[in-house]
């Protein structure tokens, strides 16, 4: 993908970078000194693999687009938080992966994380209320949540997601089943907005008055 430039300190220059690769994985590159400094001896950077999508070679999501990063403290101390989402730029009729999009959190871990290091908030609304409060212990906790695309078959991120006033806002698109069952047929898709709290994963905008029965929101 892309490159993500960070300024930890607010000094104007960068001192980190995050991409995300073709094999699901998110890489940081700390490209300052140890004092935060912007450091111009490249033999003094150094990079690390800190996220892993895909556990094994069967499994083939792909990051096309730059993370958006957010700057958080809690009573472990400073760390980054990567927003994120999976999908083949190359092929976006295809349905043969099914697709995420991931909020993790980069504290420097000693070991590569992946999604078992994560929450996956997927069904939340369909949990207890018991349940829902044990996820977002989990989350606080833990290094992050993720969403699977799974509304609609070949659904896919398209798109760099924007985090904005405690908010992550996410777009999808899922091909028709035309597309997916004919090559050459040419025809809309579906697109679909995510607007999720950016903390834990939660909706924070009802999008869909219609299926609201009862005074029990969907």
């Amino acid at each position: 993908s892309d490159l993500a430039p960070v300024d930890l300190d607010g000094d104007g220059r960068i001192d980190r970078l995050y991409v995300g690769d073709l094999n699901g994985r998110m890489w940081r590159f700390n490209i300052g000194d140890l004092n935060g400094n912007g450091n111009s001896d490249p033999d003094e950077w150094t990079t690390k693999m800190i996220f892993k999508s895909n556990p094994g070679s069967t499994e083939k999501r792909r990051i096309f687009y730059p993370p958006d990063v957010t700057l958080e403290k809690d009573s472990t101390g400073e760390y980054e938080m990567l927003f994120f989402g999976t999908g083949d730029r190359e092929d976006p009729k295809g349905d043969k992966d099914v697709d995420r999009i991931y909020a993790f959190k980069d504290k420097n871990a000693s070991t590569t994380k992946g999604e078992a290091d994560l929450v996956n908030v997927t069904g939340f609304y369909e949990l207890s209320a018991g349940e829902q409060a044990a996820k977002l212990d989990d989350i606080e906790a833990g290094y992050g949540w993720y969403i699977i695309l799974d509304k609609k078959l070949g659904e896919k991120c398209l798109a760099s997601p924007v985090v904005y006033y405690k908010t992550a806002y996410f777009t999808s698109f899922s091909p028709s089943t035309e597309a997916i069952a004919d090559p050459c047929f040419v025809g809309e898709g579906t697109a679909s907005l995510y607007a999720v709290n950016y903390g834990t994963g939660e909706a924070v905008f009802n999008l869909d008055l219609t299926n609201d029965t009862e005074g029990n929101i969907v």
